[in-house]
């Protein structure tokens, strides 16, 4: 009894390693190819690619939230390069949608709560029924949850700060872009935490100008 104890035990353990490092090569992949790789072209094709891996990797780690939730950002990202093709993005959206949520089933605090966030952009972002599902009301609700998990987080306070300014609310989506930028760094993530903050800046100097 006691071998097939540690036996099990073993094979959950290697489970978890399995799952860790498949979510950690998907990270890396979606900074690099965000952040540093410059052709748009190439980003396209990159990321349809590891939209690819990532979906292999969820078959092979169905319980895994990390892995899901990279899963979601990923098809998500996926969707931002045919903003022409409609009926392709509503596809990918719909389907990161899914998966998303199906995180938030297993562990809704995964990643700082940025699958909460993620999902608030779809909602922002997605076109209402009967072409897609967006909501604002929704987003908001989304929006609230990512934050009640990490207020400090850079995504949340990020994606956020967007809605906000959407919703003209200016000085509410300054505050939070200035959260984003003091947020705390992220460990392995220099390369996402200084590209992000680059786009932070932009924003905030888009918004100041509507204040001002």
């Amino acid at each position: 009894m006691r071998k097939i104890f540690i036996t099990i035990l073993f094979c959950l353990f290697a489970v978890n390693v399995f799952a860790n490092d498949a979510a950690n090569q998907l990270q890396q992949k979606w900074d690099h190819i965000t952040y540093e790789v410059k052709d748009n072209g190439d980003q396209k094709k990159q990321m349809q690619e590891l939209t690819k891996l990532a979906l292999y990797h969820v078959k092979q780690n169905p319980k895994s939230a990390e892995v899901r939730a990279w899963a979601g950002i990923i098809l998500s990202s996926e969707a931002g390069y045919y903003r022409v093709n409609v009926v392709k993005a509503m596809s990918l959206v719909k389907k990161a949608k899914t998966i998303l949520e199906e995180t938030i089933d297993i562990d809704p605090s995964v990643l700082n709560g940025s699958v909460y966030a993620t999902l608030g952009s779809l909602y922002s972002e997605v076109p209402p029924f009967p072409i897609g599902f967006g909501d604002k009301g929704k987003a908001k609700n989304y929006f609230d949850k990512a934050l009640a998990i990490s207020a400090d987080d850079i995504e949340n306070n990020y994606f956020y700060a967007q809605f906000l300014f959407k919703q003209k609310q200016h000085q509410q989506a300054l505050e939070h872009l200035q959260k984003a930028k003091n947020a705390p760094k992220r460990n392995g993530r220099s390369v996402a935490d200084n590209g992000r903050r680059k786009e932070i800046d932009q924003w905030i100097l888009k918004v100041r100008k509507k204040i001002s």
